[in-house]
């Protein structure tokens, strides 16, 4: 049996613009300088998009792609250190753009829409 969707496409548009005004998502995404081109671009090409705000967190900036340079060194073993830091830059910095904010790493994958669908009630 095929699902069906009982709303038009310039209803289901207008609905995802009035929940992007109303659900307000930051997304920062771990990445490091050897994913940019492998893992990063494709989540910024794709879900990211959805995002009200998006940042890619490094441990090295990279303003060509852009990424913010977190000054830690990279590995598994520093995974701690670089989620603190970053969870403090968005603090210090992003505070107010967002009602949500989502860490996600660049092999994630998401649709956002749903995501604000579901938090649309808190």
């Amino acid at each position: 049996m095929k699902c069906m969707n009982l709303l038009s496409p310039d209803e289901n548009r207008s609905l995802a613009d009035d929940l992007y005004q109303r659900v307000r998502i930051l997304c920062w995404v771990m990445t490091g300088p050897q994913n940019l081109k492998k893992k990063a671009i494709h989540v910024k090409a794709t879900w990211a998009k959805k995002c009200n705000s998006v940042l890619f967190m490094s441990s090295k900036e990279d303003k060509d792609f852009p990424t913010v340079g977190l000054d830690v060194k990279e590995g598994r073993h520093h995974l701690n250190r670089k989620t603190i830091k970053a969870f403090q830059y968005v603090f210090d910095h992003h505070l107010n753009e967002a009602d949500w904010f989502l860490k996600a790493d660049d092999d994630t994958y998401l649709i956002v829409d749903n995501l604000r669908w579901l938090l649309l009630t808190y």
